[in-house]
């Protein structure tokens, strides 16, 4: 079993997973709002022996603990445990945090870190591969004052098709919209960037009365 644990500070073939509960809702998303009902919901494997889960939660720049939370069993998945970790947003308050996982096991102490969308295993502590939460509050209305107001931001490609245009030449138009763009095979591969799905920005002047019944003054 330690050489499953502790084999270059990795624990090796194991993964978990973190969620998010929103109130009755579990999802993937991190981003709450300052009134829910919040909650970290952890599946961890049970091969790993797990006692008892905590979560350091740290300010933006990393240069402060803003809480050390324990987390309570809540659970059982198949091969997994899983775990709750109870978040009062109002006391937290607004702003960006970053969080780990302590995990206490039979076989010792390590720590949980993100990668992709897996919870990975570590013996090491580092304040990298953080885990991102944050807690906003979206108050918002007609506003007087000259830096109020709504922002609306437009993904021009796809948001009307208006006028009528020529492509240019070597350009490839796709009618629907819901197709993937193209990608790179790997991070630096040579890329024509030439897919166009036909927004315009005379499709943009044909909406001005629809966002501006929405509240917005301003079009990013």
């Amino acid at each position: 079993m330690r050489s499953l644990l502790f084999s270059s500070n990795r624990v090796n073939s194991l993964v978990g997973k973190v969620a998010f509960a929103h109130g009755d809702r579990i999802n993937s998303s991190p981003a709450f709002e300052y009134d829910e009902a919040a909650k970290i919901r952890i599946l961890l494997p049970r091969i790993l022996g797990v006692v008892s889960v905590s979560m350091r939660l740290f300010s933006e720049g990393l240069d402060r603990e803003s809480a050390f939370l324990n987390g309570a069993w809540c659970d059982q998945k198949k091969e997994y445990d899983a775990y709750e970790i109870p978040l009062d947003l109002t006391d937290l308050g607004i702003g960006l945090y970053f969080f780990a996982l302590e995990i206490e096991t039979q076989f010792g102490k390590i720590f949980g870190y993100k990668m992709g969308t897996s919870l990975i295993f570590s013996t090491s502590y580092s304040l990298a591969n953080l885990f991102q939460l944050s807690v906003s509050r979206f108050k918002y209305g007609k506003s007087s004052d000259k830096l109020g107001g709504i922002i609306y931001h437009i993904f021009v490609d796809r948001f009307n098709k208006g006028g009528k245009i020529t492509p240019k030449s070597g350009a490839i138009t796709d009618a629907d919209w819901r197709t993937i763009p193209e990608y790179p095979l790997y991070p630096g591969a040579p890329l024509k960037n030439n897919h166009f799905y036909g927004g315009t920005l005379w499709g943009i002047a044909e909406k001005l009365d629809y966002l501006k019944s929405l509240g917005v003054n301003t079009i990013y």
